[in-house]
């Protein structure tokens, strides 16, 4: 069955107003898929926020127990590794989800075992013949990249980090396949604690670099061992270290999920190009410093994501069961509600970011790090716009257009990597140039991902609901403004006052006008909760 091509888009008005567009999505999207979609996003976002904070406690540890140099470097050394680490991925983890989840569909849960165990054996082949490269070619990487021949023993360890990471991901697209959604976002919040615990302790004996390099290294093989009995739960039978598990390589299958997978490589390689060529470019054109400096405003404005990335986990496995079922009529629904809410609830903190940012970057690391300032203003708002486009590619992967999604991230990431070039090698505007490269592109992906999909599903894309919601934003942010020139508050009462002024004007501008109604979100709780 072909997926219907109405297209209503960008200025075409919609027939019904909002309640009727939620009356008829009550309707369309069954109680069933409503209660687990809340209900998954409820859980996950409670275990995302817990991820975030020991995330947090990370950055600020480093941040304030090392130099910005050795900061820096540390975030370096993940990027440069993290870019490698797409060849052993290949987007064999969303491939290999989407497989899990069609085999349950399929009442073929036998043939499980031989999918995994293929994946995992060939993903540490990889990982295997990239780290004698590693090995053999750390010096001159020292040397001509990093430009520090210290780094060297830093590499050694990480190289360990990245041999294993393969067995994090086995757990991974079990769990998600067998849409284990809270034990897939707990795995994750795991790691950050455990990455936690190992440089609090070890920063009791020696404040370096070597500290969060070790823990690292460590975290794959513990995370791996404490999960698997868990994970072994979900067959009979099956033994990891058994002469038999040979036995179950099925290369038939390897060869399926990675015909499948390529596209989603280049979606992921593209992905790495917007998200860590600014990271990769500062290294070589600038100082460790900068490196710094921009890997503090970055992770502030990934915190938008935290509110996104629930949306995503549960969306994931449940776009590709809609899909294999052909109901597509719910999934579009789904997403015409996902878009109009949101967005309602992200645009405030992305502002907020950009009106507070040296009161957000003081509170949560410290004052030697204020340079950021300027970065995290451009990256808030272009954040905003890349946490839709990362909605959007689990929506092309999960009905099997993949390869779409991957032609315009790939378009979108040679346009990144050359303005990144350009606004930092050429016109040497270092970190700022990096985040304005960024911003650029995340905007760009947005729009043309969001067209694409438009034309897949009759989606109705909430226009309206969004510019008011822009107008409401700049309205409280304006009032905001009055407010601070006439009241003379200290720093940290400033931001807390200022803030909670901000959301009340914004949320009672939007009651008022009834762009947001009281009761659509009441129905839309009272389902999760049937």
């Amino acid at each position: 069955m072909a997926i219907k091509n109405n297209l209503r888009f960008f200025g075409k008005k919609q027939k019904n107003n909002s309640s009727q567009a939620f009356y008829s999505i009550s309707i369309l999207f069954s109680l069933m898929y409503l209660q687990r979609v809340v209900r998954g996003i409820s859980l996950s976002f409670v275990l995302i926020i817990l991820g975030a904070f020991l995330a947090y406690v990370f950055r600020r540890t480093l941040a304030l127990e090392l130099s910005i140099e050795d900061y820096g470097l540390f975030y370096s050394l993940l990027s440069f590794f993290g870019f490698f680490m797409l060849f052993v991925d290949m987007g064999i983890e969303q491939a290999t989800t989407k497989r899990i989840v069609e085999l349950l569909q399929q009442k073929k849960k036998e043939q499980i075992p031989s999918v995994v165990m293929t994946i995992l054996f060939g993903q540490l082949a990889v990982s295997v013949v990239f780290s004698l490269l590693f090995l053999l070619g750390t010096n001159f990487i020292a040397a001509y990249y990093f430009h520090n021949a210290h780094v060297t023993s830093f590499f050694f360890i990480l190289i360990f980090w990245f041999l294993t990471t393969p067995l994090f991901t086995f757990c991974a697209y079990i769990l998600l396949g067998f849409q284990r959604t809270t034990w897939y976002t707990a795995l994750d919040a795991a790691r950050m604690l455990i990455v936690v615990l190992i440089s609090l302790i070890g920063f009791r004996y020696d404040v370096s670099l070597y500290v969060p390099v070790i823990a690292y290294a460590l975290i794959n093989i513990i995370l791996f061992l404490v999960t698997y009995p868990y994970i072994i739960s979900f067959f009979h039978e099956m033994r990891l270290f058994s002469v038999r598990i040979w036995k179950t390589i099925n290369k038939t299958e390897g060869l399926g999920i990675l015909h499948y997978s390529i596209p989603v490589a280049f979606t992921s390689f593209g992905w790495i190009i917007i998200t860590q060529t600014d990271t990769i470019v500062l290294t070589y054109f600038t100082s460790l410093r900068d490196v710094g400096i921009y890997n503090i405003a970055l992770p502030i404005s990934l915190l938008l994501l935290f509110f996104m990335r629930p949306v995503i986990i549960v969306f994931a496995p449940l776009v590709t069961e809609l899909a294999t079922a052909q109901r597509f009529e719910k999934l579009t629904e789904a997403l015409t509600l996902a878009y109009t809410y949101l967005f309602v609830l992200l645009l405030p903190f992305a502002v907020g970011m950009a009106l507070f940012p040296e009161y957000i970057i003081s509170l949560l690391f410290s004052e030697k790090y204020l340079a950021a300032v300027p970065a995290l203003q451009l990256l808030s708002i272009g954040t905003l716009f890349y946490s839709f486009s990362l909605f959007n590619n689990i929506i092309y992967t999960g009905i099997g257009h993949a390869t779409k999604i991957a032609k315009t991230v790939a378009s979108l990431c040679v346009v990144n990597f050359f303005l990144t070039i350009l606004f930092v090698g050429v016109f040497h505007w270092n970190i700022i140039g990096a985040a304005l490269a960024t911003t650029i592109s995340y905007i760009l992906l947005f729009i043309t991902s969001t067209y694409g999909l438009a034309k897949q599903f009759s989606f109705s894309f909430p226009l309206k609901i969004w510019v008011l919601s822009i107008i409401f934003v700049s309205a409280s942010a304006l009032l905001l403004q009055i407010f601070k020139k006439i009241l003379p508050w200290n720093n940290l009462a400033e931001a807390l006052l200022c803030g909670t002024l901000f959301l009340l004007f914004y949320v009672f501008l939007l009651l008022i006008t009834k762009t947001v109604q009281v009761q659509q979100i009441k129905n839309i709780l009272a389902r999760a909760v049937l």
